[in-house]
């Protein structure tokens, strides 16, 4: 190969295994396609061709393209994607360049000089413009974003271009939701898919910043004016718009507005069938980024990337975003699944609907136990091979992996699926919260915390991503903190569930019970429709010792089940549970309840296995509480409640390994404030015989804040030697002097 620099003037084209590469029209030509990259992309390819089959490392790359510039890793790795994704539209092929973990990158095609015609797609094909589309919608999709790669990536990246006057003419720009004209719920998906494929867009233009979905959506029906909106937003252009649908006709209409000087700078009205909405989509993307250029639209948009070219499973997948975003605790895994599943029976094809409900039968237990674990897990990795098979950047798909690694103490492959995601899109919020996840299962507190900040950063106004930051200072036991991140989820969103319930969670290990039970109420006055928030409110009356009203939510939750076997149980929980009344029972009814009555929010298995000592059938046990931990008792415990009782659990059998031990106090030196204030730390010391800083653990626990299901302890045999000792009765009689206090303080509240 020559010099790549003198690829740069266009006069040396060369071949990449089955393309062809022009340089000086950056453009690569393949037996099924022929694209337009950006100049810097090109440039990176000439870089890689003139060492093939060589890496040539981050940092050589970076010097030798951006010439002494300050950039992002990231800048980098996005002209990588773009080229991997060019190379897959035109060939078929996107694994033409490798990465070499921590060094750079490397060709492995073979590189040649140049055929000497380049292979063409259609050469009967007729340009794609602006007065074609309507004839094309058919065989199209809403592939907004190569809309950039012919209208606007060009200018920005181009080395002759006045990178000042650029960064300060079209730095920021907001897209709102597009507000709903009807009543129509599926004018609502659309008003909601419109905004986001603008987002996703937009997004993909260098040097133009454009706040996430979560954050722009926060401002749903423009409470404000738009000087405030952009002002919350740091953002100098807003995109505002509305859709109406009457049958198969849609008219959208959209206005891009310069806040600062008060001026509209682009408006336009669309007017057509459902069936011309990727169409709209294209053109009014298009506008935008020619009047942020100053430039004026041609309206020439070239080739596109397609996702479906089916409308309707279009419509079913945006309703599937919505349920997803939108969704309550108890029916969003249910409405985003059935929504995505009606898009691939439509689709097949449709690589996006795969990865979403991968992602979604990935978080099959995140709250209430949605589906069986096994048959969600493996309908999610049958939802990931496909969806990668379609499409190897399908960043959902990479997160769904990350999430089951993760779950099944898989840590290195969850690692690697997240570094693919932040290598694809590297300021997706939702990679960096679910980063976050990983790194609490890894007992890293602190960089969990660094994650779920990064996530903030970069959508300050998603809930669920405030949400996310109160659970990791939960955690952590900065309950201030905490509670502080989930209130502004609420100012955010007052009806986000999500919300809700973690912040009657948190009030609830701050021995705050009275806040605690109007937070769940609240919850569940949004979303009745949750076993878990049911149960979650039925445990708290339990602290509280307030059997009649415990009572009705247990049973409540078991009307939610039918008639199940975590119904059933739910029923007869309080005499089993709390009043201890019939083991022989409760051990048949757990049996039958299965998964249910172990979840990430609580865990009866602790008092399961009290009863199977009492019934002198200990050693059957062991393998139940095995089964029921993550990874199935490989020595790994974190923070994790439902992992965490059962280990504690475990270690009371003759059968618990050094491993585990070892594990444990791993986890209760990493999580302190949170093993206290579950009894777990007491627990631990009580199975090691230590009865001093047993009682001293419960002690502390109720001086800085509660001792969650403190009725439980005297039920547990490890606290067996302890049960009728003065300090032990006087933990147990300083609970109860609390939980009266806050009932009473409840009382108050509820007249």
């Amino acid at each position: 190969m020559q010099d790549p620099e003198q690829h740069r003037d266009g006069s040396i084209p060369f071949r990449v295994g089955a393309c062809w590469v022009d340089p000086g029209a950056n453009t690569i030509s393949g037996p099924e396609a022929e694209r337009q990259i950006e100049p810097k992309a090109m440039h990176v390819l000439c870089v890689l061709a003139s060492q093939p089959g060589q890496t040539v490392r981050r940092e050589t790359l970076l010097e030798t393209i951006w010439a002494g510039r300050i950039v992002v890793d990231e800048t980098l790795t996005r002209s990588v994607s773009l080229l991997r994704q060019a190379f897959q539209s035109v060939a078929g092929q996107s694994g033409y360049i490798q990465t070499v973990p921590k060094q750079g990158y490397r060709l492995t095609a073979p590189v040649g000089e140049v055929a000497p015609e380049p292979p063409k797609a259609d050469e009967t094909a007729p340009p794609v413009r602006l007065e074609s589309r309507q004839r094309l919608l058919l065989g199209l999709t809403g592939g907004v974003l190569m809309v950039l790669l012919v209208v606007g990536i060009a200018y920005w990246a181009s080395p002759t271009g006045d990178d000042s006057q650029r960064a300060t003419s079209i730095s920021s720009v907001a897209v709102l939701p597009f507000e709903q004209l009807d009543e129509s719920d599926e004018t609502a998906y659309l008003a909601a898919g419109v905004a986001e494929e603008l987002i996703n867009a937009l997004a993909g233009v260098p040097d133009l910043r454009v706040p996430s979905r979560h954050s722009s959506f926060a401002f749903d029906d423009h409470m404000g004016s738009l000087a405030d909106i952009a002002a919350k937003l740091d953002v100098r252009h807003v995109l505002e718009g509305s859709v109406r649908r009457s049958g198969e006709a849609i008219r959208i209409n959209a206005r891009l507005i310069d806040v600062a000087s008060d001026s509209t700078l682009w408006s336009r009205q669309y007017q057509g069938q459902l069936s011309d909405v990727f169409a709209m989509e294209e053109e009014i993307a298009s506008g935008v980024i020619a009047a942020l250029q100053g430039m004026p639209d041609d309206g020439d948009l070239g080739d596109r990337l397609t996702r479906t070219p089916s409308i309707d499973a279009y419509s079913a997948y945006l309703q599937g975003q919505y349920w997803w975003m939108n969704g309550t605790t108890g029916n969003w895994f249910y409405q985003a699944r059935d929504a995505f599943e009606e898009a691939i029976a439509l689709d097949p094809k449709f690589a996006e609907a795969h990865a979403s409900l991968a992602y979604i039968y990935a978080r099959h237990d995140f709250h209430d136990r949605y589906m069986p674990r096994d048959e969600a897990r493996r309908k999610s990795l049958i939802a990931i091979e496909r969806a990668l098979s379609l499409d190897s950047e399908a960043v959902n798909a990479h997160l769904a992996r990350a999430m089951l690694a993760t779950a099944s103490n898989d840590f290195a492959t969850a690692r690697t699926a997240l570094d693919t995601a932040l290598g694809i899109e590297p300021n997706n919020p939702v990679t960096h919260y679910i980063e976050s996840e990983l790194q609490l299962a890894l007992n890293q507190p602190d960089a969990a915390l660094r994650s779920a900040e990064r996530a903030l950063a970069l959508d300050p106004l998603s809930a669920w991503v405030n949400v996310n930051l109160g659970i990791v200072h939960y955690y952590r036991g900065e309950y201030v903190a905490a509670v502080k991140a989930v209130d502004e989820a609420i100012r955010i969103d007052p009806e986000y569930t999500w919300a809700h319930v973690w912040k009657a969670t948190i009030r609830h290990a701050q021995g705050q019970l009275a806040d605690a039970v109007i937070s769940l109420k609240e919850c569940l006055s949004l979303d009745p429709a949750s076993e878990s928030n049911a149960v979650l409110l039925g445990y708290l009356y339990l602290d509280l010792m307030d059997v009649s009203n415990a009572r009705h939510w247990f049973e409540y939750a078991a009307s939610l089940r039918g008639d199940t076997g975590s119904a059933r149980l739910w029923r007869r929980v309080v005499d089993l549970v709390y009043g201890r009344e019939d083991d022989e029972m409760l051990i048949a009814l757990a049996n039958k309840a299965g998964d249910e009555i172990h979840n990430a929010r609580y865990s009866l298995l602790p008092v399961l296995y009290s009863a199977f000592v009492a019934q002198g059938r200990k050693a059957e046990a062991y393998p139940l509480l095995v089964a029921a931990m993550s990874g199935g008792g490989d020595g790994v415990v974190h923070v994790q409640p439902k992992d965490a009782a059962v280990a504690l659990s475990l270690v009371g059998t003759d059968e618990a390994s050094s491993e585990l031990s070892a594990a444990i106090m791993k986890a209760i030196a990493a999580y302190p404030a949170f093993y206290q204030q579950q009894g777990l730390t007491a627990l631990w010391y009580a199975h090691q015989g230590q009865a001093e800083p047993a009682i001293n653990s419960l002690a502390d626990a109720l001086e800085v804040g509660w001792l969650t299901h403190w009725w439980m302890l005297p039920q547990l045999p490890a606290f067996d030697e302890q049960v009728g000792t003065k300090d032990f009765e006087a933990i147990l009689a300083s609970a109860e002097s609390h939980a009266k206090e806050e009932a009473e303080k409840l009382a108050a509240l509820v007249e």
